[in-house]
């Protein structure tokens, strides 16, 4: 673990803040990078790894999750963590901490920020603003056929007066249709138009397109969606790849606060 970071090397790491939130005060959204050229020189996974699940030890994870809550202000006790294992179970929650075998997570309590972490798959963020409800979604392509997105918007409509007419979404990047090469089990889950079956020697999926399009289908406006166009698998030294790097991946943070 380098330990020889001073206080100006701690205030470089590197987020995308998310822009369609940013009209409204109380709800903030970020994506983390890479960041492999400013941090974490000699630990185990070069970069801002915030993954529970990697190569990085337990202490190298904390004190990258511990830079990004530096870089936002927010309080550690205050994030909730998604432990994420590629099924479509959905938590509520109102306090920070770590919360099992979910991939999903929804809140109403102002102060809280919830976390998902990926490395290929995609992390959705949505907020009602009018109904201060906002959630964060680990769309792998498991959650993502489970139906983890819709049952998302299903819950927080259920749970406030959300409406999927009003809610804004975050799409992080994922793994683009060119790199997501799949073998036919995974391919027949999927409608046709989301798989590519003519220009690559096996199947590809259009993961990216396939959330857009549940996303619409539950009655959010096309316009009320940004879905980044980065491909982690590409973009090397942006993003983590799973696909990419198996064993030596580490994983960036979505966040979504309700202030």
């Amino acid at each position: 673990m380098n330990t020889n970071m001073n206080q100006t090397d701690r205030k470089k790491v590197d987020l995308k803040q998310v822009e369609i939130f940013s009209p409204f005060a109380h709800v903030s959204g970020w994506f983390t990078r890479k960041n492999s050229r400013l941090i974490g020189k000699g630990n185990r996974i070069e970069g801002l790894d915030c993954g529970f699940n990697t190569a990085s030890s337990d202490t190298e994870a904390t004190e990258n999750r511990s830079l990004v809550f530096e870089t936002l202000n927010l309080n550690p006790g205050d994030v909730a963590f998604a432990k994420q294992v590629h099924g479509d179970r959905i938590e509520v929650v109102s306090a920070g901490g770590v919360y099992p075998d979910a991939d999903a997570l929804i809140t109403e309590k102002h102060g809280c920020t919830l976390a998902i972490q990926v490395a290929d798959c995609a992390a959705v963020l949505l907020a009602d603003p009018d109904s201060h409800i906002v959630a964060a979604v680990h769309a792998g392509w498991k959650g993502a056929v489970a139906g983890i997105i819709p049952k998302t918007v299903e819950k927080m409509s259920r749970l406030a007066t959300a409406r999927p007419d009003r809610m804004l979404v975050y799409i992080s990047p994922c793994i683009s249709q060119q790199y997501f090469e799949v073998g036919e089990e995974v391919s027949a889950l999927f409608p046709d138009w989301f798989v590519d079956r003519e220009s690559f020697a096996n199947d590809h999926v259009d993961l990216k397109g396939y959330v857009i399009q549940q996303l619409r289908d539950t009655g959010i406006p096309g316009r009320q969606i940004y879905a980044d166009p980065a491909c982690t698998y590409r973009e090397t030294h942006e993003y983590y790849s799973y696909r990419r790097e198996k064993e030596k991946a580490g994983r960036m943070l979505a966040l979504i606060q309700l202030k």
